[in-house]
């Protein structure tokens, strides 16, 4: 893990945030809030928001794209997480479609990771190219969410030596795959592209995604006791405590600020209940309450933060939030 990462988003903005574009023809891509997906019995990855796209409102693309933070030179490598849920998918035999893709010039696939029928199993797969001449593959579990992970070390350019490697919840999905020939990647694709026509129905959640030039990792928990931010996100939603919160790095335009709600706004003073920097103070021991929810924003130069949530045995005796149980 290198910290700073190249590329991070969590929608937790309930937009597309750092991604530069979307494209969604059929406007079947959005950012809802937990509520509105909470009525389909789906729910964001963590916090408020998280990129939907629901496949019954047609066959066209929708996808968000970034062109600079993917960028990936000759014979070097990237490695990207993210989380994904599926959910109710009706897809007809042999039928695939891209969920993230890496690609050169104006997008050509180097790397993409698949979902497709297999002959009555759906599964999770990447490969080298959209035409998946060899893949690694396994089984998609739905309605549970899945950490994604790829780590492509991109040709030389000389002799077809690029290599992929591909995760899933942790666990190498068979072999690496060698003998790659792979122009530079200049830009990356999260959603739903190439989706076939038998593909007609189906649920797709993505939570937050990294890229970096070392390993990620899966998160150990989704819903930590002792969180540390490294992005403006929700801590959590709805009702609960902190014990304490402190800002973790040291560049003098790091900020670290608390508020009490669950949209993602951080206009009203009045919510604002934490304040941390380097000319006031760098930590707060609480216990503090939250009625709508705990929204962490971050501002300055790779600032880092950390709050720590009340357990069993806390000693302020307050209930941590009621979203983690």
């Amino acid at each position: 893990m290198a910290f700073p990462w190249l590329f991070e988003e969590s929608f937790a903005a309930g937009t597309a945030g750092d991604f530069d574009s979307e494209t969604d023809t059929n406007s079947k891509l959005s950012f809802p809030h937990y509520t509105y997906l909470a009525a389909r019995k789906l729910a964001p990855y963590r916090g408020a928001y998280a990129m939907y796209i629901d496949l019954s409102l047609g066959t066209a693309d929708a996808y968000v794209e970034e062109t600079g933070d993917f960028d990936t030179a000759a014979d070097g490598t990237i490695h990207v997480r993210f989380y994904f849920w599926a959910s109710d998918l009706t897809m007809a035999a042999s039928d695939r479609f891209t969920i993230f893709a890496l690609q050169s010039g104006a997008g050509t696939d180097e790397v993409v990771v698949d979902v497709r029928n297999n002959a009555g199993t759906i599964e999770i797969l990447a490969s080298e190219t959209g035409a998946g001449v060899t893949v690694r593959a396994t089984q998609l579990v739905q309605n549970k969410w899945h950490c994604v992970e790829i780590a492509a070390n991109i040709d030389a350019g000389g002799g077809n030596d690029g290599t992929l490697d591909f995760y899933v919840d942790g666990v190498q999905v068979g072999a690496q795959v060698t003998g790659l020939d792979q122009g530079i990647i200049t830009q990356g694709r999260l959603g739903a592209i190439g989706i076939d026509a038998g593909t007609t129905a189906g649920h797709l959640v993505f939570g937050p995604i990294i890229a970096d030039d070392a390993r990620i990792f899966p998160n150990p928990e989704r819903f930590p006791r002792q969180q540390t931010l490294t992005e403006t996100g929700h801590v959590f939603i709805g009702p609960g405590a902190i014990d304490s919160a402190t800002l973790l790095t040291t560049g003098a335009s790091n900020t670290f600020y608390l508020f009490d709600t669950d949209v993602a706004n951080s206009n009203s003073a009045t919510a604002r209940v934490v304040e941390l920097d380097l000319n006031t103070h760098t930590s707060f021991e609480g216990p503090i309450w939250f009625q709508r929810g705990c929204y962490a924003v971050l501002a300055g130069t790779n600032p880092r933060g950390v709050v720590e949530l009340p357990n069993e045995n806390s000693r302020s005796g307050m209930p941590g939030p009621v979203y983690y149980s």
